[in-house]
């Protein structure tokens, strides 16, 4: 009764993937991918034999989370065995170039990854053919034993495990080909001999973001910058670099009031001094504007990044304006190693507050495998070894602020928690609510102005840590019994 239901719920054609995916549920259950007729004919599958979906899987979790995530996620092709499938049948038609899953540790090809700009080209193409069913059990059930029936029953080509089907030997010669491509792609133990019998490898960011990223995006005169600019979601570029007539821009370490001889005759001009370690932008036919703030082996926390980038950011929207940039071709992108970015936990779709709105997260694993096929070896390999030996040259974490989102005064936390935005968040203050600093802070009004740690959940377990409404509480109750004048 259950597979001839969920059969029933996953029947075909389902829904186009953007909607799709904003509608499932965050609750386990089973999942179909079907292609249009154009689908299986670019696959190499032929002509549908009949209704059956090209993919069937199982979310254990949730359905909204891990698994469809990674199956529809631009740049998860190496931990989605449905995109690498897809990947290694349209390869040639779409162009696609696959590299190692993880080019500073490269191993397990055949989880092979593909560089950024292709990433972004399956993901298209993928939301103009495929779409998605979902069905979600009314109780308890055993999803592999259901899986396991719709597969004997359905076949579907794309799924390798747990079924064998007319399909199964192309798919297989294809991921092989890709994952003899990936291969060949990895940079090799060159990296590993930059430094036998050389000087230390160098831990400043600004040899990494001022030497070897230009080195990589403006390798063969910016004949491969739209790999930058694809990353950062502006799409592809082309510039001229030609001296004469020249449409790019790349500085490094760009300082707007040093760079500036006279004195800015626009009161709105930024007077930061806080330096975006690059800047590109390129002046036609499509003027482009891309900052870039990179971290290596720094570990700020969330609350110093997003600082940073806010100062950032008052830059970012005076240069376009003045420069006459679109909105929709500016980007301001946060470029960091994998690690910092899962120890962080950040993520483009989901910024922590108070960050800039539309900044992007990249990492340089992912610059590395854009670059690879086409950067100059010597670079890639400098980078490729900074990547490997992350773990034992990253600076020791700093103390402090790792927990909190942003900063904010006592008076804004105050007034946030009366206005109801800031209902059910969390401040933090050493010593918690009931120590001295806080009490110190109270009885001398100092709270006013002083900046605590803010964090729009709880986090039940640090004594330095407490609810807002708490802080509003006693604030309220030390301001009712003063005495009136």
């Amino acid at each position: 009764m259950v597979p001839s239901q969920a059969q029933a719920a996953l029947a075909g054609p389902g829904a186009a993937l953007p909607a799709a995916r904003a509608a499932v549920p965050v609750r386990p259950g089973l999942y179909a991918v079907y292609g249009d007729a154009a689908a299986w004919e670019q696959l190499g599958l032929g002509r549908p034999l009949d209704r059956r979906p090209l993919y069937v899987g199982k979310a254990e979790g949730s359905l909204a989370g891990r698994d469809l995530r990674q199956h529809f996620g631009t740049g998860s092709t190496g931990s989605s065995t449905l995109r690498r499938s897809l990947a290694a049948l349209l390869r040639t038609r779409l162009g696609l170039t696959a590299v190692p899953r993880n080019p500073a540790r490269p191993e397990q090809f055949a989880h092979y990854a593909l560089v950024g700009a292709d990433e972004v080209r399956l993901t298209t193409w993928m939301e103009q053919h495929l779409t998605l069913s979902v069905w979600v059990p009314d109780g308890p059930v055993e999803l592999g034993a259901v899986d396991d029936e719709l597969l004997d029953s359905w076949r579907p080509p794309l799924n390798l495990a747990g079924v064998t089907t007319p399909w199964t030997k192309t798919v297989q010669d294809a991921r092989r080909a890709m994952a003899a491509q990936a291969r060949s792609a990895t940079v090799g133990a060159s990296s590993g001999l930059l430094v036998v019998g050389g000087l230390p490898l160098n831990r400043k960011e600004r040899y990494y973001t001022g030497t070897v990223l230009p080195m990589l995006v403006a390798a063969d005169d910016f004949a491969h910058l739209g790999r930058l600019t694809e990353l950062a979601g502006l799409g592809p570029v082309k510039v001229d670099p030609r001296p004469h007539s020249a449409t790019v821009q790349l500085f490094t370490e760009y300082g707007y009031l040093e760079s500036t001889l006279e004195e800015p005759s626009d009161p709105e001009a930024p007077t930061t001094r806080d330096t975006p370690d690059a800047v590109v932008f390129v002046a036609g036919p499509r003027r482009v504007l891309l900052v870039i703030e990179a971290k290596l082996f720094d570990r700020p926390t969330r609350v110093e990044l997003g600082q940073q980038l806010t100062a950032q950011a008052m830059l970012v929207d005076h240069l376009a304006r003045d420069r006459e940039v679109r909105p929709e071709d500016v980007a301001q992108v946060l470029l960091i190693p994998e690690a910092l970015a899962a120890e962080l936990a950040l993520d483009s779709e989901a910024l922590p507050s108070g960050w800039p709105a539309g900044t992007r997260v990249l990492t340089w694993e992912q610059l590395l495998a854009t670059y690879q096929p086409v950067a100059p070896a010597y670079w890639a390999a400098v980078l490729g070894q900074a990547l490997t030996r992350y773990e034992e040259l990253k600076a020791k974490r700093r103390p402090g602020r790792f927990n909190a989102d942003r900063l904010l005064t006592g008076q804004a936390l105050l007034e946030g928690y009366q206005h109801g935005t800031l209902a059910g968040s969390w401040m933090g203050c050493g010593g918690g609510l009931d120590g001295r600093r806080l009490q110190a802070h109270l009885a001398s009004g100092l709270w006013r102005t002083q900046p605590y740690e803010w964090r729009p959940t709880p986090l039940p377990g640090n004594r330095n840590w407490f609810p807002v409404a708490e802080f509003a509480a006693r604030v309220h109750n030390l301001e009712a019994s003063r005495p009136s004048r």
